[in-house]
């Protein structure tokens, strides 16, 4: 032997890329082609690359770094364009990686169609029955893709492992951009992707979608195009050149599907921020139904006039004050130094986290506003009012919003102008 000893890792992904070499013949993957059907025109065979958990990444992390298999899973990837693709499958016992043995990429003309049959587990040394089927095609620059999968047991979530992304500058949802130096990170849609709070706790996305932006300026952006509200996650892994990105989609636990389609995932470059945006702001338009601001009929004239929302936040459920009615009012008086009070819409939170908006109309002194805390009279924030159950005052001098559910008790801050009728 040399100087330098081999270590255990080193001799491990030795012997494990010698064994998914002779997994890759061309005589295995022969014995799969005829369960592949190329849609449109002649098709090509691609290769399917022997990648594991480690390939391409940084090994140990060299920033903040997240939980991983303590061993080299194997993540068998098909390229398409620039891009490194690979599927790992969950349950809810066991995470599963495609069994190289069992697949089958093709290229045509209409794109690529990965197909599998077969999971392996245990780093690649049990094997479970399933299939799995990933088909890509491109939109001018960028590339979508849908995938099927098919177990004995239920799916719990099914992850696309992405290579090659390019590194720089994240934003979440559209949101300013962080530099992340060599930190691994992960952001989850909706409420930081489940309740992982604390230490190790995910940004929060409010769309899925996240936007890399590089040196040069240019991005390159990620979306899921679900028509629901489901669990997604994205993971970014730093290696020297790019990212090793997880897009996960998690689905309704409770259903307990053993046959998952996975909605479509989108990535690939655009000129700026606005320019990946748009088409993942016109598919939620699309698929929620969300009218134009513009021409939408119930948005009040004195809405569209609205510059800042305030959010003030009061008493937490566990007692901590972070403001009381004194800094509140504080602070509302050096808002209405900086701009219009009738252009400010004040948001504090009710008793059980329920939003109440309220327009500020007049000064700070004319301001009169009542606790949403319970029905009994509270302590104004400023002025000398009480709080009313669900009491509006007139439309044209203030708007007060507030929950109006069938069998809904809880009461409703206003603020209004001091003097006006009630």
């Amino acid at each position: 032997m040399g100087s330098d000893p081999l270590t255990r890792r080193d001799l491990l992904k030795v012997i494990g890329a010698a064994g998914a070499g002779a997994m890759l013949s061309r005589d295995a993957a022969a014995q799969h082609a005829d369960r592949v059907t190329a849609p449109g025109g002649a098709a090509r065979a691609l290769p399917i690359l022997p990648l594991t958990s480690t390939s391409d990444v940084f090994v140990p992390p060299r920033g903040r770094a997240y939980d991983k298999f303590s061993f080299d899973f194997p993540e068998p990837s098909v390229a398409v364009g620039a891009l490194r693709f690979a599927f790992l499958v969950f349950t809810y016992e066991n995470a599963y990686a495609m069994d190289p043995r069992g697949m089958n990429a093709v290229e045509s003309a209409d794109g690529v169609t990965v197909t599998c049959h077969g999971f392996t587990w245990a780093g690649g040394q049990e094997r479970a029955d399933g299939t799995l089927t990933a088909r890509f095609r491109r939109d001018g620059e960028s590339i979508e893709w849908d995938t099927t999968v098919e177990m004995s047991q239920p799916v719990k979530a099914v992850t696309a492992v992405i290579r090659g992304v390019p590194r720089g500058r994240i934003s979440s949802a559209g949101g300013g951009f962080v530099d992340h130096h060599d930190d691994e990170v992960l952001l989850g849609y909706p409420f930081s992707g489940g309740d992982l709070f604390g230490p190790g706790e995910s940004g929060s996305m409010s769309t899925p979608f996240a936007v890399i932006q590089r040196d040069d300026q240019s991005c390159f952006c990620l979306s899921s195009r679900d028509d629901r509200v489901r669990t997604k996650r994205l993971y970014f892994q730093p290696g020297e050149r790019a990212y090793r990105v997880e897009a996960a989609f998690e689905c309704e636990g409770w259903l307990a599907q053993q046959h998952l389609v996975v909605p479509t995932w989108r990535v690939g470059p655009a000129a700026n921020l606005e320019a990946a945006a748009m088409p993942h702001v016109d598919h939620v338009r699309r698929t929620y139904n969300i009218p134009d601001w513009n021409t939408r009929p119930d948005v009040p004239a004195w809405m569209r006039d609205v510059a800042l929302v305030v959010t003030l936040h009061g008493m937490h459920y566990t007692g901590y004050i972070f403001n009381d009615y004194a800094r509140m009012s504080e602070i509302l008086r050096w808002v209405a130094g900086q701009m219009s009070g009738e252009r400010v819409l004040v948001q504090t939170r009710g008793w059980a986290a329920m939003p109440v908006f309220a327009r500020w109309c007049g000064t700070p002194s004319d301001l009169v506003c009542a606790s949403c805390q319970c029905s009994a009279a509270m302590p104004p924030i400023a002025g000398n009012r009480h709080s009313r159950k669900w009491r509006t005052p007139p439309p044209a001098r203030s708007m007060a919003i507030g929950s109006t559910s069938p069998g809904w008790t809880g009461t409703t801050t206003v603020i209004r102008k001091a003097g006006s009728r009630t």
